[in-house]
């Protein structure tokens, strides 16, 4: 056939390839003409659809990009071409759910070109990652090294996905090796700072940072990257030279905040005020203009301004929502202690997995959980694992997403081949577990919920109690401007009372009724004699005494909580009785710590 048909005029092959041409030059409103031009004659025609749904894309205009690239695939479900474009959009605006099952769909076909089976699974691998699945992408994309070791792209990907699963380590090898292969990637050299400063390379990640710097002044993350690892060492003048270029016209509120964080640790109390009170808080969003609050908290209790203070931590915690459902959390802990008795574990299975390396460190959030961490860290024979999330996701993950109507009920059908796999896959997420460390700590407070089901994961498990006088607790939730899951509770002195009272009933509880060895170490009684309580504490771990333990604030170690600048001093008394500063604004917390916990009836006993 030739490229007009009898009457002169182009034929559909010839405005595909001509739309498709303006693609690869990148001219998609002309292909956009084009497109529409040929599906006037040729309504049927998946492919026309295909490039205009391209073509949509390239332009922005996601919604009518995804209408036109499912009418593709409607009309040729085998189109595997349209169908991975489809998934691209859908992943776009977010649907992951929908643009893994296009990409599925892509690669049910018929074997394609090595590079489209490369994209679709490449693209599946992005979308475990953006949903949450870092492991599975780690797989997959390891699958694709095997045959291809020297794929760019995909080595990338991997370095991501490794990032995303902690394996710093592996992370920061494999980003190198792809930056040997494309040394001209900014984002790529960034995102190795930022893997550098997770394994506390500080040196190293400045390195990184300031290279992309050199290059492109303009580069976000590089810029933050540096201004965090500037902090971390303590450069706090370095981080005010860094923040001089952001701080012009219209600075953004993190660089504001930031500058007056280093200007009060500078003790220049006053020009970090004058910063605070001069940013308009009216131009961005709620969360910035709770850390500003917040922030000016801070200056004003250092200065002594008890009252001016308590209200910034005020008026910071009314600028979030607060989720905190108090009966129903009130309900939880009931279920919990009902549930999880000597005789009910004596009945229920257990994992396969006996491994004594887990160390959880629970209790109030404030309490004492980063500085206790960061003591054992001190010692060569414990990895620290941090705030990790993956036992606190389990309730949501083993009720099917209903832990309100099916926790903890939902493990009587629980077995014990479901609970080694969960076990064995947390040991193996644990922060340098490919080095075999005698100890691994797990320091999320709010696993103090969850040593029933750690009993059954990981028997050999030990936990670590950390308590603290209430009042000083409840303060210094009420003014740390939490973000993190679960959290709400600390925008509301009532709320967090409420926690306290929780978390005591249900350590109480544990004590009772779990085999997990329980040690208790009490903020006040380690403040005052160091020696005797950390030597308790590492006995309590069953390892030898080492002296570095008392010597925890001098660990270049990244702290990723609100206690990161406490645990690089040694241990101070002045924490200690601070709510008292507060005491004419703290009725409130008082008052919920005094009041009786009400008990409630969960579901019947199964």
């Amino acid at each position: 056939m030739s490229e007009t048909d009898q009457a002169g005029s182009t034929t559909p092959e010839t405005m595909l390839r001509q739309a498709q041409t303006l693609l690869e030059r990148r001219d998609p409103q002309a292909a956009e003409a084009v497109s529409r031009s040929l599906l006037a004659t040729s309504p049927t025609l998946a492919a026309a659809w295909n490039v205009l749904g391209r073509a949509l894309n390239n332009l922005g205009r996601l919604a009518e990009a995804e209408q036109a690239l499912s009418t593709a695939v409607e009309l040729a479900p085998d189109l595997a071409d349209a169908w991975l474009n489809l998934a691209h959009v859908k992943r776009a605006r977010a649907h992951y759910a929908e643009a893994e099952h296009a990409c599925q769909q892509a690669m049910a076909q018929p074997p394609g070109s090595a590079q489209q089976t490369c994209r679709a699974q490449r693209m599946l691998a992005s979308l475990h990652l953006l949903q949450g699945r870092p492991a599975e992408a780690g797989a997959l994309l390891r699958l694709m090294l095997d045959t291809n070791p020297d794929d760019p792209a995909v080595l990338r990907d991997y370095a991501d996905a490794l990032r995303g699963q902690q394996r710093l380590a592996e992370a920061r090898d494999t980003y190198a090796d792809y930056l040997r292969l494309v040394p001209e990637d900014l984002d790529a050299l960034a995102a190795l700072g930022i893997v550098r400063h997770g394994l506390d390379e500080h040196e190293a990640a400045a390195g990184d940072f300031r290279r992309v710097l050199e290059r492109a002044p303009d580069h976000t993350v590089a810029r933050q990257g540096l201004i965090w690892t500037l902090e971390i060492q303590r450069d706090f003048d370095g981080v005010l030279d860094q923040l001089q270029p952001l701080l012009t016209d219209s600075p953004p509120a993190w660089a504001v905040v930031t500058a007056a964080r280093m200007l009060r640790r500078l003790d220049r109390l006053d020009q970090a005020r004058a910063m605070l009170e001069g940013f308009d808080t009216a131009v961005c969003g709620a969360e910035d203009r709770a850390t500003v609050h917040a922030t000016l908290g801070e200056v004003f209790d250092a200065c002594g301004q008890y009252e001016a203070a308590f209200a910034q931590f005020s008026r910071a915690n009314a600028c979030l929502p607060n989720r905190f459902d108090a009966e129903g959390f009130r309900g939880t802990v009931e279920r919990l202690a009902v549930f999880f008795t000597t005789e009910r574990l004596a009945t229920l299975p257990g994992s396969g997995v006996r491994s004594d390396a887990p160390v959880f460190i629970v209790g109030m959030p404030r309490s004492g959980t980063s500085l206790v961490e960061q003591i054992l860290a001190s010692h060569p024979g414990v990895e620290a694992g941090g705030e990790r999330t993956d036992i606190y996701r389990l309730p949501r993950q083993l009720s099917g997403g209903e832990p309100a109507a099916r926790w903890p009920e939902c493990l009587l059908g629980i077995d014990e081949e479901r609970l080694t796999q969960i076990a064995s896959a947390y040991l193996q997420a644990a922060p340098g577990h490919d080095r075999s460390p005698a100890r691994i700590t797990d320091k999320l407070p709010a696993n103090y919920l969850n040593l029933g089901l750690i009993q059954m994961l990981l028997p050999g498990a030990r936990v670590i109690y950390c308590r603290r006088d209430p009042m000083d607790t409840g303060l210094s939730c009420f003014q740390q401007n939490f973000r993190s899951e679960g959290m709400d509770f600390a925008r509301d002195l009532g709320h967090i009372g409420l926690q306290q009272q929780a978390c005591l009933r249900l350590m109480e509880h544990w004590q009772r009724q779990l085999a997990l060895p329980i040690h208790v170490v009490d903020y006040e009684r380690l403040v005052e004699d160091p020696d005797k309580q950390v030597r308790a504490l590492v006995d309590f771990i069953g390892l030898p005494w080492d002296d570095a333990c008392l010597d925890f604030h001098r660990r270049d170690r990244l702290i990723r909580t609100a206690s990161y600048e406490q645990v690089r001093q040694p241990i101070y008394a002045s924490s200690v009785g601070r709510w008292r500063r507060y005491e004419p604004w703290l009725a409130p917390l008082a008052a919920a710590l005094k009041a009786p916990w009400i008990t409630q009836t969960g579901p019947a006993d199964p």
